[in-house]
C-alpha cells in the first residue's frame, strides 16, 4: 500500500502494533513487548497476582543493576499505566 508515496507492508505494521497491544495475565496488563523484555531478564511475569508486586521486585532488581534500560523502561511503563489505570484521581 502506498500513502504520501512511500510503500508499506500491512502485515509489517500490523505485527508492530500486535507488539504494543496489552493483554491481561492475572489482571496486569502487559504488551507482547515487555513480555519479551521481563523474560529476557529471568522475571516470570506469570508469578505476580498484581502490577504493583511486579513493580517491586523491577525496582529493587533495578537497584542490583542501574545501567539495565530495558527494564528501566518497563518499570516506567508499568508505572504509567498504573497511574492511569488503578489510582484514583
Amino acid at each position: 500500500m502506498k500513502i504520501d508515496g512511500k510503500e508499506y507492508n500491512i502485515d509489517d505494521l500490523v505485527k508492530d502494533i500486535n507488539l504494543d497491544m496489552h493483554t491481561s495475565y492475572n489482571g496486569i496488563y502487559l504488551t507482547n513487548r515487555q513480555i519479551d523484555v521481563l523474560k529476557n531478564n529471568g522475571f516470570d511475569y506469570k508469578k505476580y497476582n498484581n502490577i504493583k508486586e511486579l513493580m517491586f521486585d523491577l525496582d529493587e532488581y533495578l537497584n542490583s543493576d542501574p545501567d539495565n534500560i530495558e527494564l528501566e523502561n518497563i518499570l516506567s511503563e508499568l508505572s504509567e499505566f498504573d497511574y492511569y489505570h488503578n489510582v484514583n484521581k
